[in-house]
């Protein structure tokens, strides 16, 4: 359990001025959250313009476990931070956005998670992700247990025709994009931009950004609340950005390198080793994670947290959706779990970025590991980059233990993370 709280605390909530999200720490002063969490509350209806400067009225809380110990003024906590006016990073078509957080004296951030993989749901539908996040927006939760849905033909059409007897046009149009994977898990509102992770060798690894659910018109506001009760949960499904994704997008922008540069130090090391290349050449990105550092031969990281991701709720699964045996929620309180790495994050919905009454945050009891904020500058690329990095990334994670089988229709279990004890 020390590993899903260590993780822990590098997820916050991400508090706005008109929705919530979840988010999670990067780089030396940096958060990753869903691009929709920070459009919604910076988007100017009136105008139709974007107004960053509205940041200033959104902070972020890494320590929101436990909403009946909460200080009154939340900005008052040692785990509270603003954020900068400024937008560092925002791709709208992954639905992923980096933000900076204003530093603060006698205030020390939260560690980066630094460890990261790329994976391919037909080769890696046999993996257990853990998902970390604020459920509709309230304390933080562990969502674990939680397997990949691999959306073939067959699988597509079957969704497809599910939509026609239901009475309503396909909701599952775009599931099967390349650069998302595609899951099943309890988390609804509040929980997108979340970090996904695998555990190899007591290391997690962040394998997805969590963004949105499906079907479309179960999310829709027009959709009756009665109807979302009567839904059969085995036809919702959640998806999530493959991080892999994220560093090859940043990586085909000279503008974006030094980011990628400071958010992916091993994988941009890596691309540098390969390639021989000038730190900023663009190209590929395929280095993301080799077998080598799931080893334990990596370059020594710092430990991190994450943020969160917005669309996609879900509740049970899909045929033919998971593989893995689930295991209890207090399998983990109890350390009685076989063949189980931890378990710990689950992503969100799509409409559940809302601001909701989630009461006030409180300091997360885990100690707080000191946060290196040096990074590496001379980093490289190379054109095969994204090709080496999923073929490394397969290898290494085949050498999970594997997990007890367990029904399709398990959408993983959740967990508070004050409940937690070691």
């Amino acid at each position: 359990m020390e590993i899903l709280l260590a993780v822990s605390k590098s997820v916050g909530i991400f508090h706005g001025h008109k929705v919530n999200g979840t988010c999670w720490r990067v780089g030396e002063d940096k958060i990753i959250t869903a691009a929709h969490v920070v459009n919604d509350n910076i988007w100017n209806t009136m105008r139709n313009v974007e107004i960053e400067n509205d940041l200033n009225n959104c902070y972020v809380d890494f320590n929101y476990i436990d909403k009946t110990k909460r200080p009154s003024k939340a900005e008052s906590d040692l785990n509270v931070f603003k954020i900068e006016p400024q937008v560092m990073y925002k791709n709208e078509v992954l639905d992923v956005a980096v933000l900076k957080l204003k530093r603060e004296k006698n205030k020390n951030f939260p560690p980066p998670l630094e460890l990261f993989v790329s994976l391919d749901p037909e080769k890696d539908d046999d993996k257990v992700i853990y998902l970390i996040g604020h459920n509709r927006s309230d304390e933080k939760n562990f969502n674990f247990g939680i397997g990949l849905w691999t959306p073939t033909e067959t699988k597509m059409k079957g969704m497809e025709k599910f939509c026609e007897e239901y009475g309503k046009p396909n909701g599952y149009i775009k599931l099967d994009r390349k650069d998302r994977l595609v899951i099943k898990c309890e988390f609804v509102s509040g929980a997108s931009g979340c970090p996904g992770v695998v555990i190899y060798k007591d290391k997690a690894y962040v394998v997805l950004v969590y963004i949105r659910g499906f079907p479309d018109f179960y999310y829709s506001t027009q959709f009756p609340e009665r109807k979302k009760e009567e839904f059969p949960k085995e036809r919702l499904l959640q998806q999530g950005v493959n991080i892999g994704s994220v560093f090859k997008t940043m990586t085909e922008n000279t503008m974006h390198l030094g980011l990628r540069n400071e958010i992916f130090p091993i994988e941009a090391n890596l691309e540098q080793q390969a390639s021989g290349q000038n730190p900023y050449a663009i190209g590929s990105a395929s280095s993301f994670q080799n077998e080598k550092n799931l080893k334990g031969q990596e370059t020594e990281k710092k430990s991190g947290k994450g943020t969160t991701c917005t669309e996609g709720h879900s509740e049970t699964a899909i045929p033919d959706s998971a593989k893995y045996n689930r295991q209890p929620s207090y399998a983990l309180a109890i350390d009685d779990r076989e063949d189980i790495a931890f378990s710990h994050m689950k992503p969100p919905a799509d409409n559940t970025d809302k601001t909701l009454q989630h009461g006030h945050s409180q300091n997360i009891t885990v100690p707080r590991n000191e946060q290196n904020v040096q990074q590496e500058t001379n980093l490289d690329v190379n054109k095969d980059s994204q090709s080496q990095l999923e073929n490394a990334s397969s290898e290494i994670l085949d050498m999970v233990p594997e997990e007890k089988l367990v029904p399709y229709s398990n959408p993983g279990k959740t967990q508070p993370v004050k409940d937690i004890t070691i």
